[in-house]
């Protein structure tokens, strides 16, 4: 579980409040303890990552339309994210190594597309005009 959140440079400091170094050195209770904090932490990395899918998707028009359910748009979703070219599986089944890759070819293919996000600036005004 610490592989999945990229915390192995940091076990020393989710043990320390327990006084050991190493997971085995944990009584029972305090590993379920653990065990619940770094679950917690893998569920809002999902969640941020989720989230930053989705924003990406919607900045490239895949959005909810005014009232449509939420199963409609995740069903939209899911068509897309699982095409092989994309990502291959359903959205919710992506670990977060793979929504990282996702939203990494999201932002090429977004790129790629000539779309640049921002307003668009105003053509220059002109004021006067010499006459000829």
């Amino acid at each position: 579980m610490l592989g999945q959140l990229d915390a192995r440079d940091h076990k020393e400091d989710l043990l320390e409040p327990y006084g050991v170094a190493r997971l085995r050195d944990l009584s029972d209770r305090a590993l379920l303890q653990v065990h619940e904090l770094l679950r917690f932490r893998v569920q809002e990395s999902l969640r941020h990552h989720r989230s930053a899918v989705l924003a990406k998707l919607t900045a490239m028009g895949l959005s909810q339309q005014a009232g449509e359910p939420a199963a409609g748009y995740f069903a939209r979703v899911d068509a897309y994210v699982s095409q092989p070219r994309i990502a291959g599986k359903r959205f919710r089944e992506l670990s977060i190594g793979e929504l990282q890759a996702l939203r990494r070819k999201l932002c090429a293919v977004h790129n790629r597309s000539g779309f640049i996000a921002g307003p668009v600036p105003s053509p220059p005004r002109i004021t006067s005009v010499k006459p000829s």
